[in-house]
C-alpha cells in the first residue's frame, strides 16, 4: 500500500506558510509598515528590542480595524484589498494577500490593538503560536498598535538561524528606512533599544526625507532626477561620481512606491554613469519608477520584493537616457572627483584628467599627516620623533603629525595583488634580499619627485622609483599593527569631527566602537544618528585633514557590510590608506629622505598592504643598453 495522503491541520499548514513571509524581524517590520501604508496612515512608529527578536512595536494613525473584523485580521487569504480575479492585474497596495498576520501569528505572540477613525472605542486581540487568546474593549487613540513579542519562540530550528543582534537590528533598520524614502508624506519615527534612530518630518519634500536617512550634507550633493516618456515617470536622486561606492548598497529602487530589487534596472543606472567611475565602483541613486500597475507584476516573490516588468527593454533604455542626460547637465567637469586607482585610494584628478592645481597639505611645514611634533611622551611621543614647534595648521588640523605602520606582508605572486588580509601570507623574498633593499633605501640619494607621485632615487646599481602613496602606505601600516598589541594612543582633537550617517550605516558603526576605540578612535554619539571623533589614533591624525576621515568612514562601511568585522588586517590597510600621502602631493627634500629612511624600518618595505610595489629599479645596465653605450 502506497503513502497516505492527508490534509494537514490549520495551525501545521500557518506555520509551514509562516515561512514564506516572515524570515527574520525585518520582514515581520515590513509588513506591519506597509499595511500601516495602505490603511492610510501619516504617522507611523516603529519600535526594535534585540533587533527585532524579542519585541516589536508598530503603531500607526490610519484608519483602523472594527472589533467585529479583528478575528479576521488572523485569518489566511482575507483581506480588505482585493475582492475580484480581476484586481490582480492591477496592485495598488503593498499588501494584497492577506497573509501577513497569520503568518506573523503562526510563530509569534502578537497582541493587535486598533480603534477606527470616529469611533469612541476600540478592541484588542491577542494571538499566540497561531492560537487565538483573547479580544476585549480597548481604549487607545484612532489607529492601530501591533505588538510582536517572542519571535519563532515556537520554532527553535528558525530561531537559531537568525543572524546577531546587531545584523537583524540592521536589517530592521533598512526596512524602515527605505519606506521613509518612499513616501516622504509621511512622518516615520524609529526607535531601537529605547533610543531614537530616525525621525522624518512627513512634509512631502523628497529631499527632506533623504536628509533624515542619509544627513543633509549628502543629500545637499544629490543631483535631482525628473523625466518621463511613454507613459513611465522616474524621479529620484543620482549621486555624483565622487559618491560612489564598491558595493551596491548605495542603490535604492522603488517602483509604484514599492522598494524592489530589479538587475535590469540597477544597470540601466550604471549604464547612465559609463565613462565616469572607475572600475569596480557603483553608483549611488535612489529611483523612483512610476507606470501602470498593470504592467508590473508584483506577485511573483513572497517578500514582494522581486518584480516582472512588461515593458523591461522600453524602460531599461528611458533610465539609461535620463540618467546620461542629467549627468551630463549637472556641470560635473567642474567638479574634483576622487578616483580610486586600482589598489590605491586616494588620487585625486578632473574627469579630463588633469590634476587640480591645489596647494598641498604637505606645504605646511609637517613632514606627513600623522607625524606628532611637540606631542608630549605622556600622549604617545616615541623615542625617535621629529621634534619641532607645532605651527597653526597643525593646531588646526588636531595638533598630529607623523607617518606609520607596519606588517608582514607577503610579496604578491604573479598575476594579481594580494589583500591586506592575506598579510603574512605566501612567499617572501629570503633574509638576505630584504636586507639588502633595506640598505639601499637608507643609501640612496633622492633625486626629486616626478608628478607629484613618485620619487626618483639614486642607488649604486641604478636609478629608483618610489611610489610615495604606497610607500606611506606601509609605513603608517605596519605601525598600526606593531600598535595593535599596546594600548591605544590617541591624538585629541581641538575641534571634534562631526560625522552624519544616517540610522542604518550609524548602527553599523556604533556596534564597531569598541574595535575603533582599542585602535585610538575617540568617538561619542551626537543627535539621532550622528557621531563625533573627538580623537584619532596617534599614527593616523592625518585623517583629520580634507575630509579624509570621512571618506576612510564610508569605505570602513563597505567593508564591514561587504565582509563582516573579522577581516583587522583589511581595516588597518584601509586606515593607512586614507592616511598616507596621496598621488598629487607635492613632498620637500626632508620629507621625502624621511619617507625613505621609514620605509626601510619596515618589515615587508617591498609592498603596500594591498600588495602593489613600493619601488622600481632602472639598472645601470639597461639605461647604457637603450643609450646605446653598451651592446
Amino acid at each position: 500500500m502506497g503513502p497516505v495522503i492527508r490534509r494537514l491541520d490549520d495551525q501545521l499548514v500557518n506555520r509551514i506558510a509562516a515561512g514564506e513571509v516572515v524570515e527574520r524581524p525585518a520582514s515581520v517590520v515590513k509588513e506591519l509598515v506597509e499595511n500601516a501604508l495602505d490603511a492610510g496612515a501619516r504617522r507611523i512608529r516603529v519600535e526594535l528590542e534585540e533587533g527585532g527578536k524579542t519585541r516589536i512595536r508598530v503603531l500607526d494613525d490610519g484608519m483602523g480595524v472594527p472589533a467585529d473584523q479583528l478575528p479576521l485580521v488572523f485569518e489566511r487569504h482575507a483581506t480588505s484589498k482585493i475582492h475580484r480575479p480581476e484586481d490582480l492585474d492591477a496592485i495598488t497596495s503593498l499588501g494584497f494577500r492577506g497573509e501577513a498576520l497569520p503568518s506573523i501569528g503562526a510563530v509569534a505572540r502578537v497582541r493587535f490593538r486598533s480603534r477606527p477613525r470616529g469611533t469612541a472605542e476600540g478592541a484588542v486581540i491577542t494571538w499566540e503560536g497561531g492560537r487565538f487568546q483573547a479580544l476585549a474593549p480597548a481604549g487607545g487613540p484612532e489607529g492601530t498598535e501591533v505588538e510582536v513579542r517572542d519571535l519563532f519562540f515556537n520554532t527553535p530550528a528558525r530561531l537559531r538561524f537568525l543572524k546577531t543582534t546587531a545584523t537583524e537590528r540592521r536589517r530592521a533598520v533598512a526596512v524602515v528606512t527605505e519606506m521613509a524614502l518612499a513616501y516622504p508624506e509621511v512622518a516615520f519615527e524609529l526607535w531601537v533599544e529605547g533610543r531614537e534612530s530616525l525621525r522624518t518630518s512627513g512634509d512631502g519634500d523628497p529631499r527632506e526625507a533623504v536628509a533624515a536617512v542619509f544627513g543633509r550634507e549628502r543629500a545637499r550633493r544629490l543631483i535631482e532626477l525628473e523625466a518621463d516618456g511613454a507613459g513611465i515617470t522616474l524621479s529620484g536622486f543620482l549621486g555624483p561620481p565622487d559618491m560612489a561606492r564598491r558595493d551596491r548598497s548605495g542603490q535604492h529602487l522603488f517602483i509604484n512606491r514599492r522598494w524592489v530589487h530589479s538587475s535590469p534596472l540597477g544597470a540601466a543606472v550604471e549604464r547612465g554613469y559609463e565613462g565616469l567611475l572607475m572600475t569596480r565602483q557603483y553608483p549611488v541613486f535612489i529611483l523612483h519608477v512610476g507606470l501602470d500597475p498593470a504592467e508590473v507584476d508584483v506577485n511573483v516573490h513572497p517578500a514582494k520584493t522581486e518584480v516582472r516588468l512588461r515593458r523591461e527593454r522600453e524602460l531599461f533604455g528611458l533610465v539609461v537616457r535620463a540618467v546620461r542626460e542629467r549627468l551630463a547637465g549637472a556641470n560635473l567637469g567642474r567638479r574634483l572627483v576622487r578616483v580610486e586607482w586600482e589598489g590605491e585610494a586616494g588620487a585625486r584628478q578632473g574627469l579630463d584628467g588633469g590634476r587640480p592645481d591645489r596647494a598641498s597639505l604637505y606645504e605646511t611645514g609637517r613632514l606627513f599627516p600623522g607625524e606628532v611634533r611637540d606631542v608630549a611622551p605622556a600622549v604617545g611621543a616615541t623615542e625617535g620623533w621629529r621634534r619641532a614647534a607645532p605651527g597653526p595648521e597643525v593646531a588646526a588640523a588636531a595638533g598630529v603629525d607623523e607617518v606609520a605602520l607596519p606588517a608582514t606582508l607577503a610579496v604578491p605572486e604573479p598575476g594579481g595583488e594580494r589583500e591586506a588580509g592575506a598579510a603574512g601570507a605566501g612567499k617572501e623574498l629570503p633574509p638576505d634580499e630584504t636586507q639588502a633593499f633595506r640598505r639601499l633605501l637608507r643609501t640612496c640619494r633622492v633625486l626629486g619627485q616626478l608628478g607629484r607621485t613618485y620619487l626618483v632615487a639614486e642607488a649604486d646599481d641604478g636609478l629608483w622609483l618610489i611610489d610615495q602613496h604606497a610607500a606611506h602606505e606601509r609605513i603608517l601600516f605596519d605601525r598600526l599593527r606593531r600598535a595593535g598589541s599596546e594600548p591605544p594612543v590617541q591624538q585629541p582633537l581641538l575641534v571634534p569631527i562631526p560625522l552624519e550617517l544616517g540610522p542604518e550605516r550609524f548602527e553599523l558603526f556604533w556596534e564597531s566602537r569598541e574595535e575603533l576605540a582599542q585602535l585610538g578612535f575617540g568617538l561619542e554619539p551626537f543627535g539621532r544618528h550622528s557621531l563625533r571623533v573627538t580623537a584619532l589614533p596617534v599614527h593616523l591624525a592625518g585623517l583629520a585633514d580634507g575630509g579624509r576621515l570621512e571618506a576612510a568612514v564610508d569605505e570602513l562601511l563597505e567593508l564591514w557590510q561587504r565582509e563582516g568585522r573579522r577581516q583587522p588586517d583589511r581595516v588597518l590597510a584601509l586606515l593607512a590608506c586614507k592616511a598616507a600621502v596621496k598621488a598629487g602631493d607635492a613632498l620637500t627634500q626632508e620629507q621625502m629622505d624621511r619617507l625613505l629612511q621609514d620605509l626601510a624600518a619596515t618589515d615587508v618595505p617591498f609592498t603596500c598592504p594591498h600588495g602593489r610595489p613600493t619601488a622600481l629599479s632602472h639598472p645601470w645596465s639597461d639605461l647604457e643598453r637603450r643609450f646605446g653605450r653598451r651592446g
